[in-house]
């Protein structure tokens, strides 16, 4: 028992005031608004997983994904009552898969403690934005011709979602930027039935409230883990490139 909350003690040790502060507040929140409200089940855990898997994606840590997938799963659920048939349907058929795929590549990919952040190269950004565009147009041309509600909004928010997704699965810092404007639609697109006054799905929007703070602090918290993982990367090519000498100067003595 003892050596459980050791292990306990050095995980959290490697939290800082902000972190703790955040999951604690927001969770707290959720839970204590779920009751007052009379939140649906599915609304409250939504909130409570979802939030977990997105801070420790923040965090670099690949077991993110497991609450991500959770989460979502309520989220399309609660999408298919308010007839957000784009927000649904994408995430049950692109975002799970998406989220199982990312799951496996950060696991494979670890530097440390965190997942090992990568770079994509100019042309797979040329494409990816060029897929992204055609992506957005196609979802707003079939929203708009079942006459869906928010038929823009909703095309954007499914559109940085799916480019948050698939930086994050290619392991990009640029990921969280995505994420942010991702965020900025979807609070929009939940917004209205709140005003309208659905209390039921005020989880939902605080959510991404939350998300938009912790996504902002991500993108700080990648910039710090690349810069730390481009220092690690330096000394060890110095390493190699040490050793690599080490035996030419040896032979040199031995002809001299």
């Amino acid at each position: 028992m003892a050596k459980v909350f050791k292990k306990i003690k050095e995980y959290f040790s490697e939290w800082n005031w902000f972190e703790l502060t955040f999951i604690i507040v927001f969770e707290l929140a959720f839970i204590v608004l779920g009751i007052v409200l009379k939140q649906s089940f599915f609304s409250c855990l939504y909130s409570i997983a979802i939030l977990l898997g997105a801070f420790f994606l923040a965090k670099g840590k690949w077991y993110a994904y497991i609450f991500c997938i959770l989460g979502i799963l309520n989220y399309v659920y609660l999408s298919f009552t308010e007839m957000y048939y784009a927000e649904a349907v994408w995430h049950l058929c692109f975002t799970v898969p998406m989220y199982v795929v990312s799951m496996i590549q950060w696991f494979k990919h670890q530097q440390g403690k965190e997942v090992k952040i990568r770079r994509i190269t100019k042309l797979e950004t040329i494409l990816f934005i060029l897929g992204v565009i055609i992506l957005c147009v196609l979802i707003w041309l079939v929203l708009t011709l079942i006459e869906a509600p928010q038929a823009l909004t909703s095309a954007l928010a499914v559109t940085f979602s799916a480019m948050a997704n698939y930086l994050a699965m290619r392991r990009s810092d640029w990921s969280f930027v995505a994420y942010c404007f991702d965020d900025v639609f979807v609070i929009v697109l939940w917004l209205i039935p709140v005003i309208q006054g659905e209390t039921a799905v005020f989880n939902v929007m605080l959510t991404m409230f939350a998300f938009l703070i912790n996504d902002t602090y991500g993108l700080i918290n990648w910039s710090r883990i690349k810069r730390k993982q481009s220092m690690l990367d330096s000394e060890k090519a110095e390493v190699s490139k040490s050793q690599l000498e080490q035996p030419s100067e040896t032979q040199q003595i031995k002809n001299d």
